[in-house]
């Protein structure tokens, strides 16, 4: 008897009620169609929610290699969360000692919404969600904007608008949030928060289906470097962007952002299916 079915037969309601057992059985193939993985995967409750994941692979030495892979995937989610949760606990510890309390509130806001749009958006553990819907990005970026001038207590970060009228985009609203959050919080860590940073934005000229987001700052050659190499912002560019290319121009960073992202999250939704 395996642990999986040693486990699930020690409950007698599962031998009855088979609706409160979730498998799947994967059949995963690389680069080489004769490299084949099959995987079984179980969801159950047992007091609490337990994931068997079985591998069906005879060779030892690669399935040594995956289980080793899984783990550190665990660990680094792991490690993500605990560090999470130890910046909130520091902020809240300094909470009564801050003299600006809103300042403090601010940066805790921050920090839940980035944590919350890692998990729920670009964490590989998560299932994507396509929740689309009309976002003015105007307002948007205005409420980003005076979060972080709150949080951080500075007025060195300016919107510029390039259209008399409020520009609306067809998107998933936190995914955009966690995007233009992380650009901000770059900025930040570069200590560039003393200089003065612009954020132009508007419709592009070139393609109607895109708008744009123009940064301009003196540290835009240390922005350009970190972007490329934030593994997080790159996953969020493959969704809201149309390539990872980030536009030097003048002296400022230009971001292609589509403005309707229905269709291809619709391609995205079929893709995760069929794998």
């Amino acid at each position: 008897m395996s642990l999986e079915q040693f486990i699930l037969s020690r409950i007698s309601q599962f031998q009855e009620k088979y609706d409160d057992i979730f498998t799947k059985s994967l059949n995963v193939y690389g680069i080489d169609k004769n490299d084949t993985l099959s995987i079984n995967y179980t969801e159950c409750f047992l007091g609490e929610k337990y994931y068997l994941i079985t591998f069906n692979e005879q060779n030892q030495e690669k399935f040594e290699q995956i289980k080793l892979q899984l783990i550190e995937c665990l660990n680094n989610n792991q490690s993500i969360t605990v560090s999470f949760l130890k910046k909130q606990l520091f902020l809240l510890s300094n909470l009564k000692l801050c003299q600006n309390i809103q300042q403090q509130i601010s940066r805790l806001k921050i920090h839940c919404m980035y944590f919350l749009g890692q998990f729920n958006q670009i964490n590989s553990f998560s299932e994507v969600d396509f929740n689309i819907k009309d976002i003015n990005i105007n307002k948007l970026l205005k409420q980003m904007n005076n979060l972080f001038c709150i949080a951080y207590n500075t007025e060195n970060f300016e919107l510029v608008p390039q259209q008399f009228q409020d520009i609306y985009i067809r998107s998933n609203e936190e995914l955009i949030q966690t995007f233009i959050l992380i650009i901000y919080q770059i900025i930040i860590r570069l200590k560039a928060i003393d200089l003065k940073n612009k954020i132009f934005f508007g419709l592009d000229n070139n393609n109607k289906r895109l708008i744009y987001l123009q940064i301009q700052t003196e540290c835009y050659p240390q922005l350009k470097f970190e972007m490329e190499q934030n593994p997080l912002f790159q996953k969020i560019q493959r969704r809201v962007c149309p390539n990872l290319e980030i536009h030097l121009i003048n002296q400022t960073l230009k971001l292609l952002v589509y403005k309707n992202l229905e269709s291809l999250e619709k391609i995205r939704k079929i893709q995760e299916e069929i794998i």
